[in-house]
């Protein structure tokens, strides 16, 4: 089960919150017998875009995702995560360049900075259509 809720803001001038990025996201999984003790259980989400308009078409973007996971033997684990990003919007279709890393996760100490964790970028190209 998935509940997500997606939010936006206009900050003034041609900086906003992303509202087709930001959002707020809740998952349960659903666990038998046979998953592992360090299978999830439940996930929290928070996602925030700022980003800046360069016209109507062209928008960069910053992305901080927090994530929140409770494992099957009750324990917690942590990420934060960075990404930049370039968004092309035309008619009623997007183009979407994203690259990310991991920036902070959990070990014995808590939530700790990763090392090297720029050096572990991912990168994706997501193509949007909205069906009017």
């Amino acid at each position: 089960m998935q509940i997500r809720n997606y939010f936006g803001k206009s900050l003034g001038n041609k900086f906003e919150i992303d509202k087709y990025v930001s959002y707020v996201r809740f998952k349960q999984y659903l666990n038998n017998d046979f998953n592992t003790a360090r299978s999830r259980t439940h996930e929290w989400r928070m996602r925030v875009a700022p980003a800046y308009n360069i016209n109507s078409n062209l928008k960069l973007g910053l992305t901080l995702t927090y994530n929140n996971y409770l494992l099957k033997n009750n324990s917690n684990q942590e990420d934060i995560n960075l990404a930049g990003s370039v968004r092309y919007a035309f008619d009623n279709m997007a183009v979407l360049f994203l690259a990310d890393f991991d920036a902070f996760n959990t070990d014995d100490r808590g939530l700790v900075p990763v090392e090297n964790g720029i050096e572990d970028t991912t990168y994706r190209l997501n193509f949007t259509y909205y069906a009017l």
